[in-house]
């Protein structure tokens, strides 16, 4: 995304800790739209501006079994402050698909799938703000 001109924060558990501190900072200024992060930042932040994740892997444990609680503060980034949000996951085999069906099982929240269609999927989008 960084070399496509996008401005973007990473973020992982390699960085240093004042590193990972001015990518969050960036963030909240505004001089980034979007992190890329592994689960290093999954808890602990309270920024009022995210609000869309994008989980590229589902959270699991060892024996690729659901990580109920990683997968709760991942898209809990969302809807802080009494603010609405939006979380999306990326699924791309029958083990992701049976993960996230454990996900919605566990939560007792049904977890819709995103339109197909170009023009549904903008609608179905256009209120998230990034």
């Amino acid at each position: 995304m960084k070399k496509d001109g996008y401005p973007v924060s990473l973020l992982s558990g390699d960085l240093k800790s004042f590193e990972r501190d001015q990518m969050m900072e960036e963030f909240r200024k505004g001089k980034t739209k979007v992190i890329v992060a592994t689960n290093a930042i999954a808890r602990g932040i309270d920024i009022s501006q995210v609000t869309l994740v994008i989980n590229f892997d589902l959270p699991d444990i060892p024996g690729n079994k659901p990580d109920y609680e990683s997968y709760l503060h991942r898209i809990g980034r969302t809807g802080r402050f009494g603010r609405t949000g939006t979380a999306i996951n990326l699924v791309h085999d029958k083990d992701s698909l049976d993960m996230m069906r454990n996900f919605e099982a566990y939560f007792k929240t049904p977890i819709k799938p995103l339109p197909s269609d170009v023009n549904e999927l903008a609608a179905a989008l256009e209120d998230i703000q990034i």
